[in-house]
Formats: structure tokens, sequence, C-alpha cells
């Protein structure tokens, strides 16, 4: 499966998860702060390194790509 729709999924999930636990304290545990922000910003920031290593050390992401092919030579002439 392709690395950058398992981090699109994970990073849904993630902060989803982070998003349900922040309102399901303000629901049904009757606490108008719901998720502490430390806990709300350790989260995020764990998302962020998990993605940050995987793009950095995965060898199936590509950074630049050179193209091969036939050089255009400006201004474009017709044959």
């Amino acid at each position: 499966m392709n690395v950058y729709i398992l981090l699109i999924l994970l990073c849904t999930v993630w902060l989803g998860l982070i998003g349900f636990i922040d309102d399901y304290i303000k629901v049904f545990k009757k606490n108008k702060e719901g998720l502490a922000g430390r806990f709300k910003v350790i989260g995020q920031v764990g998302l962020g390194l998990i993605i940050g290593t995987t793009l950095y050390f995965n060898d199936n992401v590509v950074i630049s790509r050179e193209v091969q092919g036939p050089k255009a030579q400006w201004p474009l002439t017709k044959n």
C-alpha cells in the first residue's frame, strides 16, 4: 500500500480519536473544558514525530525526481 495513503489514514484516525476523547469528556463527564490542552499538544506532536520520521526514513517516499526526455527548445517552433 502507498505510504502516503497510510499516513493520511493514520493522521485522520489519530486526530479523530483526540477529538472524540475531548468531546466524550465534555459530554459524558460533564466537564466543560474537555481534554487538557497539554494532552492535545502531546498527541499532535507525537503524530508529527511519527509522520516526520516515516517520511524521512521510508525508501518509498520521493523527494524529487528528475524527468528524463527530450529537452524543449525555447521558443517552441512547429516542424
